[in-house]
């Protein structure tokens, strides 16, 4: 859904004569409403629940998307500013909601395999941006450009009935742990764990604690710790700083490519296939993120060398050239997005590895809330 107005909303505001640093406001909004609604879901996700408030997120996304299509039919430039920054804002604060409560749900009931979850969560991610721009409207104008977002809005909403019914990450994660005791694997996991070097998470949630009694009890009982205290420990900071870069690199294409692949005379539906080349490759490298990078390597050490890579890629991309040179446009966005992936999937562990070592009587759920929402809240900032 998000994906739908990268090439959509550039081409309708150039059309409508909408200067272009009202462009990168409206882009822009949508990361500040993302920012505060994700640290406000951080704090009351354990508290509302899971499935509710990726429900309201769902909704939401929905109601912003179907009202994309009323904004074809605004002539007036003050109006329809207003009408889309108020459009972005909602979209911002759906994603913060869902996107927060998605990472708070998978840090509680998934801890140990955290990374590979993550990989499996941005590989659909990567879907949904590569099929965004490609299916966006082919008009600004047009009666199809409007069905286009009622379409995809109406299919999204019947979403929120399933979301609600997810459960609690603390059912989904005992349960595993019991399938894992039958089998066996339970203990096989620990040992490999242990002669591992530090990135793994495994062991760290409930340090020194082994059935569920205890596990819950300091659940229950351990400290909670706050966004300042979070923010102070320089390997989360580290890592959030990571996962800024990497959104940074994304976005900065989004107001200014298809404006770009314009003056290379190409039609918005070639431009929707230039624009997936990250999507397609950032899903690329979140699969191939295991073995493109060892275990044994340190995690901050693959963050530093993407964004090294990442330093040498973009500026090959279109926007930063004058001349069109086609060719290094697509290096550039290949390299990219294969980059992003191995930049974003490590993050969440990370923070989690350093807030159990900072903080190792803190409640991990609680935590694990609030680091959820200061990665997306970097997500925002980048």
């Amino acid at each position: 859904m998000y994906g739908l107005a990268a090439p959509f909303l550039p081409a309708l505001l150039e059309e409508r004569g909408v200067a272009s640093t009202w462009t990168g406001l409206i882009f822009g909004i949508y990361a500040f409403s993302m920012v505060v609604f994700s640290l406000i879901t951080g704090k009351i996700v354990d508290r509302v629940g899971h499935g509710k408030i990726m429900a309201i997120g769902t909704f939401v996304m929905a109601l912003s998307i179907v009202s994309f299509a009323a904004a074809i039919y605004i002539d007036e430039n003050l109006l329809i500013i207003a009408f889309i920054v108020a459009l972005r804002v909602l979209q911002g604060g759906a994603s913060g909601l869902i996107t927060t409560t998605s990472f708070s749900f998978m840090t509680q009931a998934y801890p140990d395999d955290i990374e590979q979850v993550v990989a499996y969560v941005e590989i659909v991610v990567g879907i949904g941006c590569t099929a965004g721009p490609v299916m966006a409207p082919s008009s600004t104008s047009s009666l199809d450009s409007s069905w286009t977002f009622i379409i995809f809005g109406a299919l999204m909403t019947p979403s929120c009935l399933f979301v609600c019914c997810i459960g609690k990450p603390s059912d989904v994660r005992k349960k595993r742990e019991r399938v894992e005791a039958e089998s066996g694997t339970k203990a096989a996991g620990r040992d490999s764990a242990s002669s591992a070097p530090d990135n793994s998470v495994t062991n760290l949630l409930y340090i020194g604690h082994d059935d569920d009694e205890s596990q819950t009890k300091l659940s229950v009982l351990g400290k909670d710790v706050t966004y300042c205290q979070l923010l102070c420990t320089p390997r989360v900071l580290f890592a959030g700083l990571a996962a800024c870069v990497s959104n940074f690199v994304y976005s900065t294409f989004e107001p200014t490519l298809s404006l770009r692949l314009t003056e290379f005379g190409m039609s918005q539906t070639y431009q929707g296939l230039v624009i997936g080349i990250i999507p397609i490759f950032y899903m690329l490298g979140s699969i191939l993120n295991h073995w493109i990078f060892p275990k044994w390597i340190e995690t901050r050490v693959i963050l530093m060398t993407g964004a090294l890579i990442l330093a040498f890629s973009v500026p090959l991309a279109g926007p930063f050239f004058e001349e069109k040179n086609t060719a290094a446009m697509l290096a550039g966005l290949v390299v990219s997005g294969s980059m992003l992936g191995p930049m974003v999937i490590p993050v969440m562990a990370e923070m989690m590895r350093a807030t159990k070592l900072a903080f190792p009587e803190s409640n991990p759920e609680q935590a694990n809330s609030l680091l959820s929402a200061i990665l997306n809240c970097n997500f925002g900032a980048g």
